[in-house]
């Protein structure tokens, strides 16, 4: 088919708590949620499987359809693969006015949240995590950190602390200063954001982007704790501007 997708070919409306966990393959446009989609919206829709197209393949969408004028992709997760000429962990095209609101990436793709430039689209991306070995630059296509409200992405191999542990960067800062680390408290893996502390599933330190590495155990082992720490504006509001944030040993 030209536009498979796991739940829907295609999307012109909502969909919303909907969940994949088979491989799509396309001759064309392939999504784990749907196919092509215009005018679309997605709300919490997980997609756990490897997605494969030719011209786009998005963990929740494929490509956005001619004359299409806004996206709406709320709390939506991705921890497949994704493989075509343009690619993203959670929408490989959009247009328009576009809003990415507290979706996380943990599966290999190109981008995190879409492969589309958006340097010339009304864009809103915000308390959204790249976790799929994607830096910086490759959250969105095109965006600026001045545009990134709360996002993360986990750093590379090549970014580590004095210890060796791996990094977590807040991309909104767009400051190396702001990458913190990965380490151990009482045994337990944990988010901080100044004295507060959010436990995740985790017992040892990892690299994040080895080849190979679990992204679904990932995905079970960090993603309630990272929505925990991204939604938390009481501990942490989006004026604090100098607090660590991330993993950190006290």
């Amino acid at each position: 088919a030209e536009d498979a997708g796991g739940i829907a070919g295609k999307n012109y409306g909502t969909i919303s708590s909907c969940e994949n966990n088979l491989k799509v393959v396309s001759t064309k446009n392939a999504g784990g949620i749907a196919g092509s989609s215009a005018n679309a919206t997605f709300i919490t829709c997980k997609n756990f499987a490897e997605i494969t197209g030719v011209d786009t393949a998005g963990g929740i969408m494929g490509a956005a359809e001619s004359g299409a004028t806004s996206f709406t992709l709320t709390d939506c997760v991705n921890t497949g693969k994704t493989t075509a000429t343009a690619n993203a962990g959670i929408a490989a095209n959009v247009a328009g006015t576009v809003v990415f609101e507290s979706c996380r990436n943990y599966g290999e793709s190109a981008y995190a949240m879409t492969a589309t430039d958006v340097t010339g689209l009304t864009y809103t991306i915000s308390k959204c995590l790249a976790a799929g070995g994607q830096d910086g630059d490759h959250i969105a296509n095109g965006a600026t950190s001045d545009k990134l409200v709360r996002d993360f992405y986990l750093a590379g191999t090549s970014d580590k602390d004095s210890d060796g542990d791996p990094s977590i960067y807040d991309e909104s800062q767009d400051n190396s200063s702001w990458a913190v680390n990965l380490k151990s408290v009482s045994g337990s893996i944990v988010f901080e954001r100044g004295n507060v502390y959010y436990e995740t599933g985790l017992s040892t330190t990892v690299d994040f982007n080895s080849a190979g590495y679990d992204r679904y155990a990932l995905y079970q082992s960090i993603d309630t704790a990272f929505v925990s720490m991204a939604n938390d504006t009481t501990n942490h509001p989006d004026t604090d501007t100098g607090t660590v944030r991330g993993f950190v040993k006290p």
